[in-house]
């Protein structure tokens, strides 16, 4: 148990180091460079993000599971993170063709080619960092301290050399710079300090791997398209500038996702191993009134909050972020509900298919709308999405109480 709250802290530290750089350099940005070239900045960190997303296939949750339940069969470990590795470097060279064919048909991209190239850094140097073989080890800490180091190190290239528009494709430089130096030094410190030792898997043993994380990857490719997705469908649609103005309102709002996601990621491999309902329990009713208090004074200070911000140039992004505000009511308590209970209990599919249902459901009315070029309409549906993925992960954890006792103490028992 004092690994987790370990754990816990160490992910924290992390995020709140993600909640403040960004404070300092996204405002910044958008003083720097206006509402237009930030709108083009955030499009592109939006593709970038899904980019990774593809290149994870869900191994985040499915290495973690798998690396946290054998981590003391140093052979397997190996295995994994071998598979892993060498799955994700394939899957990166897709992305960078995706990159290419997208290049001809969206005009935001096409006109900033360069620009979205030397972002794909991020891409390459998520590849490298392994997040997941730490989560599944309980070992926070290294990867903790890299983590904010290099971000810190990033941020503060953006403060140092970006200072107008005539330094725009600096902003991709340093973004891409800290994911890389973030990578490498994480690959390497998983290999000497955990002595875990890379080679290449045969066939059977990656396919192994990749089927095992087919249903992850759906649910986190679904959970993308109504998060990371909503800045480069709106960027691709209507322009930068209302992009512009909807990311700024959405970075704010995914610090709280973040944070509660924290939790979540931590909780994970603790409850998929020892399946303890007691802290379990403890922890969501903890978390839950944490952030009721959040959402309450957020929502009343969004105003005076977006306007010390990114200022008054980004007025627009308020009631966006009002709106949602709102949403988290039902994401947070679908997030905690998610992985670290459903999933920990092989009950994944409730999990999986809330965000895939949730998701297709997003994009129809998204794709609808679009014509209304609404950012209150687009801010609103996330409402509804996020209840739709409540509702049915809900109905997973009814399942959960009315399993069988015998059922529910054989999984415990295979946990121990």
């Amino acid at each position: 148990m004092n690994i987790l709250y370990k754990n816990i802290f160490w992910l924290l530290t992390v995020q709140m180091a993600n909640f403040l750089l960004p404070l300092i350099t996204l405002p910044y940005l958008g003083r720097a460079i206006g509402v237009n070239q930030f709108g083009v900045a955030m499009t592109a960190l939006s593709l970038m993000q899904m980019l990774i997303l593809i290149s994870d296939y869900g191994f985040n949750l499915s290495a973690t599971k798998k690396i946290s339940i054998n981590r003391d069969n140093k052979a397997l470990v190996n295995e994994t993170f071998s598979a892993v590795i060498i799955i994700k470097f394939i899957l990166m060279l897709v992305c960078f063709f995706i990159l290419i064919i997208l290049m001809n048909f969206i005009p935001v991209i096409h006109e900033n080619e360069i620009f979205f190239l030397l972002f794909f850094g991020m891409v390459f140097g998520n590849l490298f960092f392994p997040l997941w073989f730490f989560q599944g080890i309980e070992k926070m800490k290294v990867s903790s301290i890299l983590n904010v180091v290099t971000k810190f190190i990033f941020c503060l290239l953006i403060i140092v050399l970006v200072r107008g528009k005539e330094d725009f494709l600096l902003i991709p430089v340093c973004y891409s710079v800290g994911y890389i130096v973030s990578g490498f030094i994480g690959l390497g410190v998983a290999c000497i300090k955990f002595k875990v030792k890379f080679y290449i898997p045969n066939i059977r043993v990656l396919r192994a791997n990749l089927m095992e994380s087919n249903t992850y990857f759906f649910s986190r490719v679904s959970v993308s398209m109504y998060s990371l997705a909503n800045t480069f469908i709106i960027g691709a649609c209507l322009g930068s500038i209302t992009a512009g103005y909807f990311s700024a309102a959405e970075k704010l709002y995914n610090v709280i996702l973040t944070v509660i996601s924290v939790i979540s990621d931590a909780l994970f491999p603790y409850m998929a191993k020892n399946k303890n309902l007691k802290l379990y329990k403890l922890i969501f009713s903890v978390t839950m009134a944490c952030a009721f208090i959040g959402i309450w004074f957020l929502y009343n200070f969004a105003s005076p909050l977006l306007n010390l911000v990114y200022g008054h140039a980004f007025s627009e992004s308020i009631i966006v972020f009002k709106v949602l505000i709102i949403s988290t009511l039902f994401a947070v308590p679908s997030i905690l509900i998610g992985y670290p209970l459903l999933a920990a209990f092989e009950l994944e599919r409730y999990t999986n298919y809330s965000v895939v249902v949730a998701s297709i459901i997003h994009i129809l009315l998204l794709v609808v709308l679009i014509p209304t070029k609404s950012l209150i309409i687009f801010s609103s549906i996330l409402i509804l999405t996020q209840l739709i993925v409540l509702v049915i992960r809900l109905i997973g954890v009814k399942k959960f109480i009315n399993m069988d006792r015998s059922r529910r103490n054989n999984v415990i028992d295979k946990a121990i």
